[in-house]
């Protein structure tokens, strides 16, 4: 086989691959917007932090963290559909993150989740830039699965993208000090800090700078909420307490490891929901002694491996917030491990798996009252192949993309 016909060949097949993916992406972009149109429930999600803020604002902490207040609140103010269920809507952000919302919700809701999406929308732009990744991939981010999730519920995947991008730099460039008062930053949702976390608690001392940062800014960002004490601090616990004993019923569309378990056991309580969480703590743990032994000396390889560790053992993560892997993936191609027919393929898997899994879980749960989510094992396919294309880079030269681009 020539050269020249090796070459049409993966064409070919990258188109094949990226078609795959368009046609996932929009499926389940145009399926969860039309969804959240026929329920009325568009970003009912934004519609918890906004309640949640303007609850802190009117009544304070206590009212925000009561779940009978804060149901009922949100279901007059906010979403009338979610009445009947009322007793599962909760506010489990922190303290900071409610602090943080009350100038939002000083904006009424409406125009306040157009500003909020299309602002999100709007910081994928410096995200890739900084990334070093083509401009298309605003584009391929923009009718991803996580931004039709994300643009459905109105969350908060593409602020924490940016976070997680700046944080990368910082960590990559050997600034620890900035890395760890970035990182302070996820004391707003404390779930994403736990790759990071976990890596740098394993890494040893060199990392003690970044951890002592990290958590003197995420104390300074939070002076607020003491104000009155300790009181709202052990109302949000409570509401996670509360929350966990639900939580079994609310991980579809995750690709973390305890949200995968829990799709298993859907009836399971707080007990099962706990140990699944230490299951996935662990496996952040083995996640960064591996690292360690294996790119201890590689900032930037070390960094993208705790993006991933991140989504994995997260206990509550959601398909909105895997914004983030595409840290990994622009490390990859950075070093020139992808080429397009990697790059559709890659697409392909992550799309399809999150696009068709909901279906083929509901199909399963009819039949054996459980089943298993395709998100979980779709992320370590990904991951399985990065490793695999960076193991047969190793010992062979490879053409940095940047070089790769202005050779051609």
């Amino acid at each position: 086989m020539t050269a020249s016909t090796t070459a049409d060949v993966s064409s070919a097949r990258a188109r094949r691959w990226a078609t795959i993916a368009l046609l996932s992406c929009v499926g389940l972009f145009f399926g969860l917007v039309s969804t959240s149109l026929t329920n009325n429930t568009v970003g009912i999600d934004f519609g918890v932090f906004h309640a949640g803020g303007d609850l802190i604002q009117t009544s304070g902490y206590s009212a925000a963290y009561d779940t009978d207040v804060f149901s009922s609140h949100f279901a007059d103010q906010y979403f009338p559909s979610t009445a009947d269920q009322a007793s599962n809507t909760h506010f489990i952000s922190t303290p900071t993150f409610g602090w943080a919302m009350q100038p939002i919700a000083a904006v009424p809701f409406d125009l306040a989740l157009v500003l909020w999406l299309t602002v999100g929308a709007l910081l994928l732009l410096p995200a890739v830039r900084l990334l070093g990744l083509p401009p298309w991939v605003v584009v391929a981010l923009l009718i991803s699965p996580a931004m039709a999730m994300n643009a459905s519920l109105g969350q908060t995947g593409p602020y924490v993208l940016l976070l997680f991008v700046v944080l990368h730099r910082e960590m990559s460039s050997g600034r620890l000090l900035r890395a760890g008062a970035v990182a302070g930053l996820l004391i707003l949702k404390p779930p994403l800090a736990l790759g990071y976390g976990v890596f740098w608690l394993v890494g040893g001392r060199r990392y003690l700078s970044a951890l002592a940062v990290a958590t003197s800014t995420g104390i300074m960002l939070s002076v607020a909420t003491f104000a009155g004490g300790t009181s709202p601090w052990i109302g949000f616990l409570h509401s996670i307490r509360d929350r966990a004993e639900t939580e079994g019923t609310w991980s579809q569309q995750s690709l973390s490891l305890p949200e995968f378990l829990k799709l298993l056991v859907p009836s399971s309580g707080s007990t099962t929901t706990v140990a699944f969480w230490i299951l996935g703590l662990a496996t952040a743990v083995g996640m960064a002694i591996l690292a360690g032994r294996r790119w201890g000396g590689d900032a930037e390889m070390f960094s993208a491996a705790a993006v991933v560790a991140t989504v994995v053992a997260s206990p509550h993560l959601l398909v909105y917030d895997s914004f983030i892997l595409i840290i990994p993936v622009a490390v990859a191609y950075r070093r020139g491990l992808l080429d397009p027919e990697r790059v559709g393929l890659l697409a392909a898997i992550i799309a399809t798996t999150v696009a068709f899994s909901p279906t083929l879980y509901d199909v399963q749960h009819e039949l054996v009252g459980r089943g298993i989510g395709l998100e979980f094992p779709g992320l370590v396919c990904v991951v399985w192949l990065l490793l695999r294309w960076e193991n047969e880079s190793s010992g062979s030269e490879v053409v940095p993309a940047r070089d790769m681009v202005a050779a051609s």
